[in-house]
């Protein structure tokens, strides 16, 4: 077993990596270890990183509020303005409980009786179907764009 004993005696050695090692080990670390203090032991470009993901966060986060808040008032005002058009029995009634208001709704009515005033004496009935739906289409889609102008949204 000599060769066995020289072989541990040999690995029992400390070797040149295994003590560069210890020194990575041992290099001194910041004392204080929180994120502010991190940040400030940090390189001037970690620190304009740190900046601008702390802003792009608030933008962020600025503009999901301020949307969200949009959306809320939009889905209730439609819905105070659905609840007073189920009630109605005709255009005309309609357009009479809706004369001073505004809003979604209302410009859905007004397309509505503009094309069917267009349409006066027409017999084609699914022809003036198809152009209301039209009219009432860009309308929507004109207010999609307005609601996700602005937030990046596509």
């Amino acid at each position: 077993m000599p060769g066995a004993t020289a072989l541990i005696a040999w690995l029992a050695q400390p070797s040149a990596a295994l003590a560069q090692d210890n020194v990575v080990a041992t290099a001194t670390l910041p004392r204080d270890l929180s994120p502010w203090g991190m940040y400030l032991n940090a390189d001037a470009v970690v620190k304009a990183v740190l900046i601008g993901l702390a802003f792009a966060s608030i933008v962020t986060w600025t503009v999901w509020l301020a949307k969200t808040i949009e959306i809320v008032l939009a889905k209730r005002r439609v819905r105070v303005a659905l609840n007073k058009l189920v009630r109605v029995r005709s255009t005309a009634e309609g357009v009479e409980r809706f004369a001073d208001a505004q809003g979604e709704v209302v410009q859905f009515l007004d397309a509505a009786v503009t094309e069917l005033k267009v349409s006066t004496g027409s017999s084609d009935r699914e022809g003036i179907k198809e152009r209301i739906a039209s009219r009432l289409e860009r309308i929507e889609a004109s207010y999609a764009r307005r609601t996700s102008a602005r937030s990046g949204a596509s």
